[in-house]
């Protein structure tokens, strides 16, 4: 029964945000005619709507969900800054997607820290026992580095 009274809550969140995202959209398009592009209210209008993609945004750099969790937080920022840097340069928005998507693609791919942490114990560990590393891996790494430490005491 608990069960059921999630999904029951769950589906009502949904639906409670599709009518709040519904009836401001068909007021919208009631009412566009009688705002003037200008007036302070679509000023605040256009300010409210920036603000919360900016948040929306700055969540998904801060607390991702996902894939995007296993990336580092330096990464993300970095593809972002330079997706700026790019937009103001060229202010060609698309141009500057792709620049800041590449730019976090390359830095999560080439740059990742902990792959070269990883990389360097292992050289580590191969210069200094190489029998080591027959039983190198990710999973044992702990063991391998406990197993070096002991072995060069000795």
């Amino acid at each position: 029964m608990a069960e059921f009274d999630l999904n029951l809550v769950a589906w009502g969140a949904v639906i409670a945000g599709i009518i709040a995202t519904a009836f401001w959209r068909v007021l919208g398009v009631l009412l566009y005619h009688k705002i003037a592009q200008n007036s302070p209210l679509m000023q605040l209008i256009n300010m409210l709507a920036y603000s919360l993609v900016g948040a929306v945004m700055m969540l998904l750099m801060i607390n991702p969900s996902g894939i995007l969790a296993t990336t580092q937080m330096s990464h993300r920022i970095i593809g972002l800054i330079i997706g700026i840097v790019v937009l103001f340069v060229t202010k060609k928005l698309p141009i500057a997607i792709i620049i800041a998507i590449g730019t976090f693609g390359i830095l999560s791919t080439f740059f990742d820290n902990t792959s070269l942490m990883l990389a360097f114990i292992r050289e580590q560990l191969c210069a200094n026992a190489p029998i080591f590393c027959l039983y190198f891996s990710y999973q044992d790494l702990n063991i391998v580095a406990i197993s070096a430490t002991a072995l060069n005491k000795a």
